[in-house]
């Protein structure tokens, strides 16, 4: 005959033993705000504070020793976070109306700061670590409607990218290891587009004034460009390979 006390206690000791350990902190002041936190794993840490009205936030963690934490103020905010592997950091500040952030982060130790001040603003992040030496995106956005995409692939990659004005474009995409990216747009309708493929490639990107335009592409190694315009409808092309 099957002691079921025993057998009860013994899958409570077990489920005990092996408990997630996860904490989530969830602070919601004002109306309407949604929060959704799903963490699968070990050791996982978010936290979550929403001032305002109708702000949503999104988490998903699924691994181990992940952590990220958000903060909106305002109203109508977004974000989503998925971190899907090991020693993800990322963190979220959104203050003003209408704000998207989407960061994504697989793999193994990928950090990711945004800041966003400002009324819709968008900005997209997707970083994926194959290495001991992490992944680094900041992206910081002060005023209307800028629009900024970061895709990271490799190891030791550097982007960061700062909008100051309205209606800005930055696109980023690094691929391999220990790339460094800059983008500077201060001003109104400029467009950067930045390639980085290969090893240690450098690129430095400023923008004063109104629309704008550069396109860098480098492929290979070690490659260094740095582009300034200041003023009205300039046009920068860079193509680095060996």
């Amino acid at each position: 005959m099957i002691n079921f006390f025993y057998l009860t206690t013994a899958i409570l000791f077990t489920t005990i033993g092996f408990a997630q350990l996860n904490t989530s902190d969830v602070i919601q002041q004002g109306e309407t705000n949604n929060s959704i936190v799903d963490q699968n794993g070990q050791y996982q840490y978010s936290s979550v504070l929403q001032i305002g009205n109708s702000n949503i936030s999104y988490i998903e963690q699924d691994g181990f020793n992940n952590n990220l934490d958000v903060v909106q103020q305002g109203d109508s905010n977004n974000s989503i976070v998925y971190q899907v592997g090991e020693n993800h950091y990322s963190n979220v500040l959104q203050i003003g109306i209408s704000n998207i952030s989407y960061v994504n982060q697989s793999g193994f130790g990928n950090i990711s700061s945004v800041f966003q001040s400002g009324n819709s603003n968008d900005s997209f992040v997707s970083q994926t670590g194959n290495g001991s030496i992490p992944n680094n995106s900041a992206v910081s956005q002060l005023g209307l409607s800028n629009v900024s995409d970061v895709f990271q692939d490799g190891e030791g990659n550097d982007s960061e990218v700062i909008q100051l004005g309205d209606y800005n474009e930055s696109f980023v995409s690094q691929t391999g290891a220990h790339h460094s990216s800059e983008v500077l747009q201060n001003g109104t309708i400029n467009g950067s587009e930045v390639w980085q493929l290969g090893w240690e490639n450098i690129s430095s990107v400023a923008q004063f004034g109104f629309e704008n335009s550069s396109y860098v592409y480098q492929n290979g190694n070690s490659h260094i460009s740095t582009v300034l315009q200041t003023g009205t409808s300039n046009v920068s092309i860079v193509i680095q390979n060996n």
